[in-house]
């Protein structure tokens, strides 16, 4: 939690062996009924996370966008292990790479080839921390464009959304980073406004 009212969607600390076998990890997800697959979203948050999974089911669907929401850094985001944590039975984070992360898409039936893809998780699109950060990866990896936060992806009380320092998540000075096929093409503001809420579209 971070400031007391706001909380971060980064990942948990990184264990090595941590990486998961993407198909195990889709067999998990699909067979564990934690991850919601509604309209354009996978919700990689625990549901013992109150806030972040809150936040992540409250949010409009664009049906014309994967929406994957998660912890995240610049090279994973956490993924759902069969009981709905993002730990393993040892207590090491479950970890998708963009290899890992582009099966769970691949297999989810929430994408056809082509529809843009949103990392809502921190610093999936960090290119200062990265020079290929996950989205980056993704994107050559599916052939698409995808958008990832250049910093910390903060939500205060499911009312906003927005892209900035960790310690300061009022203050939306990151953006978002967009890559197609591989290659950053652009950049947009990190501020995502009430009116995609489900309830005050």
């Amino acid at each position: 939690v971070v400031g007391g009212t706001t909380s971060e969607l980064s990942g948990g600390k990184f264990a090595n062996g941590a990486i998961t076998a993407a198909m195990q990890y889709v067999m998990n997800w699909q067979g564990g009924g934690e991850s919601a697959q509604k309209g354009g979203k996978i919700n990689l948050f625990s549901k013992k996370d109150v806030l972040l999974y809150g936040a992540a089911e409250a949010k409009f669907d664009d049906p014309n966008t994967l929406d994957i929401w998660g912890h995240g850094t610049a090279s994973y985001m956490n993924g759902l292990s069969s009981d709905g944590s993002n730990y393993d039975a040892n207590g090491n984070p479950i970890v998708l790479d963009a290899k890992a992360l582009s099966e769970l898409v691949l297999n989810s039936g929430q994408w056809s080839p082509g529809m843009p893809i949103r990392l809502r998780g921190c610093n999936t699109g960090n290119l200062d921390a990265l020079a290929n950060p996950l989205a980056m990866e993704l994107s050559g990896i599916l052939n698409t464009t995808v958008s990832g936060a250049s910093w910390y992806y903060h939500t205060n009380a499911i009312d906003s959304f927005s892209v900035g320092p960790k310690y300061f998540p009022i203050f939306a000075f990151g953006t978002w980073n967009e890559f197609s096929n591989g290659v950053h093409v652009g950049s947009n503001n990190g501020f995502d406004i009430r009116v995609y809420k489900k309830n005050n579209p």
